[in-house]
């Protein structure tokens, strides 16, 4: 099995895949993603939103988030060019995907030469088996559940974290191609450790549901690219420590 950790929304003139991901892809049989992409409907995103992300009558953001993170989080919007009022019917979690989207686009970020986006389009394209390990659904249910405390720890998170790692952009991604694990760890988590409340549900959980996923995997027959977020990979909770725990043996790979 391949293991990668991914970045979800690339800018067009770094968009090209490390030259390890590339080898990795040709060699493996099938893709597996967090989810499969290729079964997404794009409209079932909004309509779970619509469904579990919108406060009932008489709730609000600006209620639920109070004066201080409100306006905190009226600010940051405003640099968008949004206006947070326009969404104060939806929760926090749903707030902050918007923000952490809109946020990265408009400084030239596209989801579709995300590194999971090029790697369905191609495996699509070539006729390579598609699996997820989780829904959608599942995905956006994990934010839906956080308590409301939880959910404003979220939204402000999204806010300081994605200002942040605009600044380290670039050393981000040349960690990520040169798999600097020491770097990828100090950047990724550097957020997480002012909530760690939020990296159990979100990333440490996560993780430890995935290990009888991988490990079926690894008996079936040919090789598998596994790809997830970098986040989950890094650190004592992530993926490949957990393997390694499980007594698995989990090395670099240098194409040759």
């Amino acid at each position: 099995m391949f293991l990668a950790g991914s970045i979800h929304l690339l800018r067009a003139d770094d968009a090209a895949l490390p030259a390890a991901l590339e080898h990795a892809y040709r060699e493996a049989g099938r893709l597996v993603m967090e989810i499969d992409l290729s079964a997404v409907d794009p409209a079932a995103a909004a309509a779970f939103t619509a469904q579990h992300g919108v406060y009932e009558s008489g709730e609000g953001l600006r209620r639920n988030l109070g004066k201080r993170r409100w306006q905190k989080a009226q600010a940051e919007f405003e640099r968008l060019g949004l206006d947070l009022a326009a969404f104060d019917q939806l929760e926090p979690w749903a707030v902050a995907l918007v923000y952490s989207v809109t946020s990265l686009t408009q400084r030239g970020f596209e989801p579709t030469l995300g590194v999971e986006e090029q790697l369905k389009a191609r495996a699509l394209a070539d006729g390579k088996p598609i699996g997820g390990l989780e829904t959608l659904e599942y995905q956006l249910g994990l934010f839906d559940r956080l308590t409301p405390a939880d959910q404003a720890r979220l939204l402000e998170l999204t806010l300081s974290e994605t200002t942040d790692q605009l600044s380290d952009i670039d050393a981000l991604t040349r960690a990520w191609r040169a798999g600097d694990e020491t770097t990828l760890t100090r950047l990724l988590l550097r957020e997480y450790r002012r909530f760690p409340r939020l990296y159990a549900p979100l990333v440490h959980d996560r993780n430890r549901n995935w290990l009888p996923q991988v490990e079926a995997l690894l008996h079936e027959l040919g090789s598998t690219l596994l790809v997830v977020g970098a986040l989950h990979l890094v650190g004592s909770q992530g993926l490949v420590s957990l393997l390694r725990e499980r007594g698995l043996m989990v090395e670099p790979f240098q194409p040759h």
